[in-house]
């Protein structure tokens, strides 16, 4: 059986081999994002649940990777980032960090409190779009290649 591509009857031929269809990746830097959603879902290992925070940043940036002319690639706002929080104490190790912390941590940095005055309700489903500081950082993970990890999270400056 003959393969017949429709495109030919309009003289339409388009090479893909070699395009990227990977997302862009931000620059390693602080970004000022805005919380869109906020969901549970199980975590990789199924021991647990994850607090997953669907946010988009606030401003144009620029991506690590290239266009196919050389230019850098131009991130528009609005560019998703996610940010996983673990609700549970992870069993991997017998020193992992309490997991509260990152909590705490994200709370503050949307509330701008500190530790003494962190609202004891933590009720992140209220935060869509408050706004606050993430640094991320561009990382080669072995699976998915060049990608974005969040790192420290920060109330944005008055």
């Amino acid at each position: 059986m003959e393969n017949i591509n429709p495109l030919a009857q309009f003289n339409i031929n388009i090479d893909l081999a070699g395009v990227d269809t990977s997302m862009p990746v931000l620059e390693t830097g602080h970004y000022i994002l805005e919380v869109d959603t906020v969901e549970v879902k199980e975590n990789k290992e199924k021991t647990g649940n994850n607090l997953v925070v669907a946010c988009k940043t606030c401003a144009p940036a620029n991506s690590v990777q290239g266009r196919a002319d050389g230019k850098v690639e131009d991130i528009k706002a609005g560019f998703p980032v996610k940010i996983w929080l673990p609700l549970r104490q992870s069993t991997k190790s017998i020193d992992a960090p309490d997991f509260r912390k990152r909590l705490a941590e994200f709370q503050d940095a949307v509330e701008g409190s500190t530790k003494e005055t962190r609202n004891p309700d933590f009720n992140p489903f209220n935060y869509k779009g408050m706004k606050f500081v993430a640094a991320l950082k561009v990382v080669d993970d072995e699976q998915y290649g060049l990608t974005n990890n969040v790192g420290r999270l920060s109330a944005v400056p008055a």
